[in-house]
């Protein structure tokens, strides 16, 4: 008899239970977005079930991506997103290629699943590259899906678009699907200032997923709305499956979700000139800070920083006790030796938490 065992997740289990900081550099999304942005005099919706999805909604995420309403399926965020695209593709015995450093549902998901995991690293020395090569070796009869994320989690560099495409060649020849997870590429998808935008993976070919959501560069992860673009065929066994699971969305979220995509400018507009006047402070602190490097991110909210030799989980632990600050530590990623820093806060509690951080790794010196 088949049997599944349910793995946990270090790094979420971590974050919803670490203690209350006042220096929290450990965010990965950005502040809650505020009722008066979202624009919501007199909000008051007749409540429906739709099991498939509120239709405007799915109309409106269509538009979005360039596809029929058919190739889109909601789901309680981008993590329940990934889960469900995993949950319709794998079988126990089944065999899974997974990007490292990695955030690490992508990897703890399909075990559960009963797939096996192979890693393949993608390298600062390479600004995190997908290494093509390594991929295509890694890939056995059993085989069945390669998750990778654009913009790269935790070091929010960008896949390239011909690197996509090489992707979905390899995904047709073995016959097999890629999940990307683009949740931080929403950064990019409502940018003024790259007119080329932000080409959803799955607009590329019928081998590649998109999975995405509020929660990133919107601030409304309360809403617990992801969804997946993908081919109706494969949305038809996603909502199947999302009904045995239970995963029918909120109306009162998807409402408040369609209401965000229609204001999406004047959402993110004030969000990206907090990253635009954050940037440089942090960009400063690594070029000063002795031992530090990064790979400058593309775009997004988050850095994935290197902190050498310093073990980087002590120096989470001593930053919490001794210093009322907050990183994400590198183990999580399975990076040792680094640390994930998120510079969508207040421009003091920036300066002021990187001020605690220097001070906290000269201890280590």
């Amino acid at each position: 008899m088949e049997t599944f065992t349910f793995f946990e997740s270090p790094y979420l289990n971590w974050a919803v239970g670490r203690p209350h900081v006042a220096y929290n550099l450990a965010l990965s999304d950005v502040p809650a977005c505020p009722p008066e942005r979202l624009g919501l005099p007199g909000f008051a919706p007749a409540l429906v079930n739709q099991p498939s999805g509120w239709p405007p909604l799915l109309d409106a995420l269509a538009e979005r991506y360039h596809v029929s309403r058919e190739s889109i399926a909601l789901a309680p965020g981008t993590t329940g997103a990934n889960y469900l695209v995993m949950a319709t593709l794998l079988q126990p015995g089944d065999h899974v290629i997974v990007e490292r450093p990695t955030y690490d549902p992508l990897q703890y998901v399909p075990r559960s699943l009963g797939a096996s995991v192979s890693f393949v690293d993608r390298l600062p020395e390479q600004r995190y590259a997908v290494d093509l090569a390594a991929i295509a070796a890694a890939i056995t009869p059993a085989t069945r899906l390669i998750i990778v994320s654009n913009l790269y989690n935790p070091a929010c560099t960008r896949v390239t678009v011909e690197t996509l495409h090489a992707l979905a060649t390899l995904a047709e020849v073995h016959d097999i699907h890629v999940l990307v997870d683009e949740v931080y590429l929403e950064w990019l998808r409502d940018d003024p200032l790259r007119p080329e935008g932000a080409p959803a993976a799955a607009s590329l070919s019928p081998r590649l997923i998109t999975t995405s959501s509020l929660t990133k560069a919107f601030g409304l992860s309360a809403l617990h709305i992801g969804w997946i673009v993908a081919t109706p065929d494969l949305v038809r066994r996603i909502h199947a499956g999302g009904l045995l699971a239970g995963v029918t969305p909120s109306h009162m979220s998807e409402r408040l979700a369609f209401t965000a995509l229609q204001n999406a400018e004047q959402i993110v507009t004030p969000l990206r000139e907090l990253l635009a006047r954050n940037r440089p402070v942090l960009k400063g602190w690594v070029e000063q800070t002795p031992g530090v490097t990064w790979c400058e991110p593309d775009a997004g909210a988050t850095a994935f920083v290197s902190v050498g030799a310093v073990d980087s989980m002590a120096l989470s632990d001593r930053l919490i006790a001794e210093f009322d600050t907050a990183i994400v530590p590198g183990e999580f990623f399975g990076a040792p030796g680094y640390i994930r820093v998120g510079y969508a806060v207040d421009g003091g509690v920036l300066a002021e938490g990187l001020a605690r951080l220097g001070t906290a790794l000269r201890s280590f010196a």
